[in-house]
């Protein structure tokens, strides 16, 4: 879909979104979905409103797996990060996504809902082992910049997905679940209905914000979700399954997955230039 005119946006009263998740988990349908409903405006600059995905960025013609997953180990890029949300996320009238800097999104939507600005957050829930299942398929490994263990390459992005997953949980956000929507749209409009509920004009019982509106749709995505969910008997998803809950125990006995993330203070005590994931 394209993107509303920035005018169009800027004209509006309604609270931007922020759909997060972790990659693989239907969040650009979730996302174009959600924005048109919402009648949000996408940034003309980037697909899906992945603003932190430099692989989507109009202006480049590459990908760079080497900036996802920043964590605060990567004190100055995770600061540029930060303020380079500060400094592009409006508001209202907008819509934005994120897939791949979960930790850098977390804490930033934390600190802006702290500070009263923020917009409103939809965090799609997956299981990790689908999550992980289709990254190993697209050859995507970069999750395991952020491993707080393992020894083995399935072992360190498992554990960087479990990190990015606990990360995610930090701010607030109204969430829907991945297996709801395979059983058709209506999770995804309840759970707009329940983020919009107090905005005035808001038509959230009504078509702006209504199943039929938000159809994923065809026989082909039947055919998909059913191969996904098909996907759960096999030796391999078990396998995977087995290893994210070895590894949720051991960190258990150990020390939390969720890194610490510094204060607000703390994150922008220094002036630092954006480069421009």
């Amino acid at each position: 879909m394209n993107a509303m005119p920035d005018d169009s946006a800027a004209r509006s009263t309604t609270p931007s979104l922020f759909v997060v998740a972790l990659p693989r988990s239907l969040s650009t349908a979730i996302f174009e979905r959600a924005r048109s409903a919402l009648s949000l405006a996408a940034p003309a600059w980037t697909s899906a409103g992945e603003i932190l995905n430099t692989g989507r960025w109009r202006m480049l013609a590459r990908e760079d797996d080497g900036d996802r997953f920043t964590t605060t180990h990567e004190v100055a890029r995770f600061e540029q990060w930060t303020r380079f949300l500060d400094d592009v996320v409006h508001p209202r009238g907008r819509a934005y996504k994120d897939v791949v800097q979960p930790f850098v999104c977390a804490r930033w939507l934390a600190l802006a809902q702290a500070r009263g600005h923020a917009p409103r957050v939809l965090r799609v829930r997956r299981p990790l082992a689908d999550v992980a299942w289709s990254m190993l398929e697209a050859g995507w490994r970069y999750p395991a910049r952020a491993a707080a263990t393992g020894e083995h390459d399935i072992d360190r992005l498992l554990s960087g997905l479990l990190r990015a997953r606990d990360a995610l949980s930090e701010p607030a956000a109204v969430e829907v679940d991945f297996d709801a929507l395979m059983r058709g749209e209506d999770a995804l409009a309840a759970a707009l209905r329940r983020m919009y509920a107090d905005v005035d004009g808001m038509d959230v019982d009504g078509t702006g914000i209504d199943a039929g509106d938000l159809r994923f749709g065809d026989a082909r995505f039947r055919a998909h979700s059913a191969t996904v969910l098909a996907r759960r008997d096999t030796p391999r998803w078990r396998m995977l399954d087995a290893r994210i809950r070895t590894l949720e125990a051991v960190a258990a006995q150990q020390a939390p997955l969720h890194c610490p993330l510094p204060s607000d203070e703390s994150l922008h005590s220094r002036q630092t230039a954006i480069a421009g994931d």
